[in-house]
């Protein structure tokens, strides 16, 4: 018996899903999506499910397809800065997408529930829309607390959010508490927090913006007493980073802020990570600092 499809029905099950998918990928790659972006993404998803219509003698057809959806769908919801990153975000989704497929090629199989059609990676349900709502928040719950989890038990992998305080400007981003971030103040031995320079270049004085590219010591008074060139080394080898003494930075980290006064923030000139956080920092700049438990708000 052939099943009736109602377009309608199969873009606003696939958009729902597809959005779900997309918020799934960017829990397990810890980014921050606007959700403007996951809908935007979510409804092209939507449109590739028209393709359950095609033959199935179209495989080939189907797909290329499906990856070139599944690229357009991956850009449209990360910001994707370079090939790495692209690939990772790609990577998790086709992944979440396995996984999902995986799930309803076995119900398929073993129930052939009515109504129920999966057919060239979009799925066609003729269920009721509150049993098709909260299966899937289900998935998303058990894949978010899967995430966490997992998260939790990562040596070395803590995101958390830093709020630096300089001239008089702020700016908030994700940073990697990473145990093996030992970078210190050669003369205070104050621990140093490093940043990508696309995320504070805009924080500071044209004076300070030379500094940070050429490494060349500016000839304000003022400006030399809060600047550092600090040694480093990293996988790529030994060299100095260009540092500013910043008023304050803020460590938002499992519901408690922490507050350092007076550190050094080093501006690096290369990428820091393929997306999951723009800032690192160390263990030492939380014991450093003061505690203060985080307020929540009714």
């Amino acid at each position: 018996m052939n099943q009736i499809v109602y377009i309608d029905v199969l873009l606003t099950l696939n958009i729902f899903i597809n959005f779900f998918l997309l918020m799934t990928t960017a829990l397990i790659t810890k980014t921050h999506a606007t959700r403007y972006r996951i809908l935007a993404a979510s409804l092209i998803g939507g449109i590739y499910s028209l393709s359950l219509l095609l033959p199935v003698d179209m495989a080939f057809l189907s797909g290329v397809l499906r990856f070139i959806f599944s690229v357009i769908i991956v850009i449209t919801a990360f910001r994707i800065k370079n090939i790495r990153s692209f690939l990772r975000y790609w990577g998790s989704f086709f992944l979440t997408n396995f996984a999902f497929a995986g799930i309803m090629l076995g119900i398929w199989f073993a129930l052939k529930p009515a109504g129920m059609v999966y057919s060239n990676g979009a799925i066609y349900l003729n269920v009721n829309t509150m049993t098709l709502v909260i299966g899937t928040v289900i998935c998303y719950v058990i894949l978010a607390l899967i995430s966490k989890f997992t998260s939790k038990n990562a040596p070395d992998s803590h995101i958390c959010e830093i709020e630096i305080e300089i001239f008089d400007r702020t700016v908030r981003l994700k940073s990697l508490i990473d145990t093996g971030n030992s970078l210190k103040d050669c003369f205070t031995g104050e621990p140093v927090a490093v940043v990508e320079e696309g995320y504070i270049r805009d924080l500071l004085p044209d004076e300070i913006k030379t500094f940070v590219k050429n490494k060349k010591i500016p000839e304000n008074e003022e400006y030399r007493k809060t600047l550092r060139l600090i040694p480093c080394s990293t996988v790529n080898g030994e060299g100095v980073l260009a540092s500013v003494r910043c008023e304050r930075i803020r460590v938002f980290y499992k519901n408690e802020i922490y507050i350092s006064e007076k550190p050094f923030v080093a501006v690096s000139n290369t990428q820091i990570s393929s997306g999951e956080y723009f800032a690192v920092i160390g263990p030492d700049l939380l014991e450093a600092s003061e505690k203060h438990e985080k307020l929540s708000c009714d």
